[in-house]
C-alpha cells in the first residue's frame, strides 16, 4: 500500500462529513496498514533498547545483517569483546529474540 492511499483512507476515516464513510474493504486495508506501522514502530523501539544508553553506560553496538544463502536475519549485539548474535527467519523474529535476551541481562 502506498503512502498516498493510506493518507486518503485516513482523511476519509476522520472526515467531519458524516456522508463520507470507508467501505468495509477500505477499513480492513487501513487497519492492516496501521498494524504494520505499529509492528515496525515496536521493532524500532526494541532495537533502541538493545542499543542501550550512554547516560547510564549501558550502550552497545547493534548490527543487523542477512545471510544471503539461508536468508535468515541476524541481530548482533557487541559490548567490548563480548558479542551475542540472534537470528530468525524474519527481521522481526531476530529483533524479538535479541530484545528478549538483552532485556533479561
Amino acid at each position: 500500500m502506498n503512502k498516498e492511499r493510506i493518507g486518503r483512507l485516513i482523511l476519509t476515516a476522520t472526515s467531519p462529513d458524516t456522508n463520507v464513510r470507508l467501505t468495509h474493504e477500505e477499513g480492513v486495508e487501513l487497519g492492516n496498514a496501521c498494524c504494520q506501522l505499529l509492528e515496525k514502530a515496536a521493532a524500532f523501539d526494541k532495537l533502541r533498547e538493545c542499543m542501550g544508553y550512554v547516560q547510564n553506560s549501558s550502550e552497545q553496538t547493534v548490527m543487523l545483517f542477512q545471510d544471503d544463502a539461508t536468508r535468515d536475519y541476524f541481530v548482533q549485539c557487541v559490548v567490548g569483546k563480548k558479542s551475542e548474535t540472534y537470528f530468525g527467519d524474519t527481521l522481526f523474529a531476530a529483533i524479538d529474540k535479541a530484545h528478549l535476551k538483552e532485556k533479561q541481562e
